[in-house]
């Protein structure tokens, strides 16, 4: 656990932040645990010439890739602050601000880290 990289404690902090721990989590057109768009969906497949649908997001692995192809055309450099506003250009700095602060509470607390690991192992 201790050897998380950076990139890895912001996507768990983007899940924890997005859904609240609940990865069937909805709101509006928005679903799973990285509640993402069926305008997101239509971008990854357009730019990869991929088939995802919609309810794909509900499967976190294949939210977790359809994130990672979105950051790897948009955002290479795996820049956090971009990848933040990548995944929610509407939102403003209090967004941001509390995905920080829950990177830090990841990257600090062993516990917290390993609850979150548990609870999308069972997922």
């Amino acid at each position: 656990v201790d050897s998380l990289t950076e990139w890895q404690i912001f996507i768990m902090s983007l899940i924890e932040i997005e859904c609240e721990r609940n990865p069937k989590a909805r709101l509006k057109d928005a679903i799973g645990p990285f509640q993402i768009t069926p305008i997101y969906v239509e971008e990854i497949n357009r730019l990869y010439n991929t088939k995802y649908v919609h309810e794909d997001a509900w499967d976190l692995d294949k939210s977790l890739q359809m994130f990672e192809m979105m950051n790897d055309y948009y955002n290479p450099k795996r820049s956090i602050d971009d990848a933040i506003k990548l995944h929610n250009p509407t939102a403003d700095s209090r967004y941001s601000k509390k995905i920080k602060k829950r990177m830090e509470l990841i990257r600090f607390n062993e516990q917290v880290r390993a609850s979150i690991i548990d609870l999308y192992a069972e997922y």
